[in-house]
């Protein structure tokens, strides 16, 4: 049924503050390893059997958070003009996300392509023709462009400045399609710059 809490203390019937206070000083590692249920102090024992059965995973630590700084991090000739700073992706521990930086020199580009995933790309600075839907649009700082699976899409560098934006994609497997031929390539893979140009791949 639904949980009666204390009128003045809004604890849960049954329970005192030094229940609660050994609760909260359960280790951090040991609440990231097993399930907690919290039962009242009059349910203790079926409390016990419910962690004897929980699923206990000693061997995969709980996940870390990270702070990533750009400064720190190595970079990838993406392309002709192109530099890219990979951020978040499944060797850093993502399941659901690819993240990065790419930077655009004056005239650079990237073939028209489609990816498996959904995309979102914010520009940071400078500006860029985006190519989509079989429209050209300036975009520029702060404008963000969304990018579902099996659209076309590029951008380019038409202006006289640098052009950096910042890349998201709903997915920790990322692939590239390239319009012109079909082809499919992994994400950043040697393939993918070779095809886009990457004057080291």
């Amino acid at each position: 049924g639904q949980a009666q809490f204390h009128s003045q203390s809004g604890l849960p019937r049954g329970w005192t503050r030094s229940n609660l206070s050994r609760w909260y000083r359960t280790p951090q590692r040991e609440l990231g390893r097993r399930l907690i249920i919290a039962r009242s102090p009059a349910t203790h024992g079926a409390r016990q059997t419910s962690q004897e059965a929980s699923v206990t995973d000693t061997t995969n630590p709980p996940a870390q958070g990270q702070i990533l700084r750009p400064s720190e991090l190595p970079t990838i000739s993406r392309a002709k003009g192109v530099v890219t700073q990979p951020l978040v992706h499944s060797d850093r521990g993502s399941t659901s996300l690819t993240i990065g930086i790419s930077t655009f020199q004056p005239g650079a580009v990237i073939p028209l392509h489609t990816h498996n995933v959904e995309e979102a790309i914010t520009i940071l600075e400078g500006e860029a023709i985006a190519i989509m839907n079989g429209q050209e649009t300036t975009v520029r700082p702060y404008d963000t462009t969304f990018v579902p699976p099996g659209v076309p899409h590029h951008f380019r560098n038409d202006s006289s400045s640098e052009m950096r934006f910042l890349w998201t994609y709903g997915g920790a497997h990322v692939t590239r399609t390239y319009v012109e031929t079909g082809q499919t390539v992994e994400h950043l893979s040697r393939e993918d710059r070779r095809i886009a140009g990457a004057p080291d791949a």
